[in-house]
């Protein structure tokens, strides 16, 4: 093993290298594939039922036996 002296001074050439590389990765701008891109935000919200009618689908509801059923909404097209 290295005598401590050079311990030191090994460890400050590292952590000198990684501060280094850190103050550069932060100075350059990310390029166009490291943007994140985010859809705009839909101005109304719609539930299953309604993503079910515009889409096409149909909404399978799981009601466990405990539990007293809601009504059934039924939209026929």
């Amino acid at each position: 093993m290295a005598p401590p002296a050079e311990l030191v001074k090994i460890g400050f050439e590292g952590f000198g290298l990684l501060e280094e590389a850190m103050r550069l990765k932060k100075r350059t701008p990310p390029n166009q594939t490291q943007l994140r891109h985010q859809a705009p935000p839909e101005k109304d919200t719609m539930d299953c039922f309604q993503a079910a009618k515009k889409f096409g689908g149909i909404v399978i509801v799981n009601i466990p036996a405990n539990m007293k059923a809601p009504p059934i909404r039924r939209q026929l097209f």
